[in-house]
């Protein structure tokens, strides 16, 4: 999966598929993104030149840790799934606005597995206008809301 603003490197392919091919149970790999531009928040502040930003948080530790617990999740972009597993699932989530993360904990839900490759290997734009950025984070609250009140993690089960 990648966004229509993503660019693979060229090696992308070879550096995930191969994660299939060691785990019949797996239904994802996911890759970081990355952004070649600040976000407006970053380019404002101007701490784009200075300091990490939320995107190397979420990719260099949040992701990492749901690996270690077999729990990564989709992204939406940057990522392999194995079609055998969303077809089972009824194929890509769509009860939310945040399809990715609803798709993943359904796998998850079913059993399947999951691995996040800390390698970048897709470039791709962040929101240049604050509008855009602000719109941006409030799908992604309204997407993780709606999947606590219809999917929740915490009650729900396979």
């Amino acid at each position: 999966m990648l966004d229509c603003d993503h660019v693979p490197t060229r090696d992308l392919l070879r550096n995930t598929v191969g994660f299939f091919m060691q785990d019949e149970k797996l239904s994802l790999v996911q890759t970081p993104h990355f952004f070649i531009n600040p976000t407006p928040v970053e380019k404002n502040l101007e701490t784009h030149r200075r300091s990490p930003n939320e995107n190397e948080m979420f990719y260099g530790a949040v992701q990492l840790g749901l690996d270690f617990w077999n729990s990564s999740f989709f992204c939406g972009s940057a990522a392999l799934l194995r079609r055998k597993h969303l077809v089972e699932i009824g194929g890509i989530a769509s009860d939310t606005i945040t399809e990715d993360a609803e798709t993943a904990l359904a796998l998850h839900r079913r059993g399947y597995n999951s691995v996040y490759l800390n390698k970048p290997m897709v470039m791709g734009l962040s929101p240049e206008s604050f509008d855009d950025f602000i719109l941006q984070r409030s799908r992604w609250a309204q997407g993780m809301t709606q999947i606590l009140v219809l999917k929740n993690p915490c009650t729900k089960r396979a």
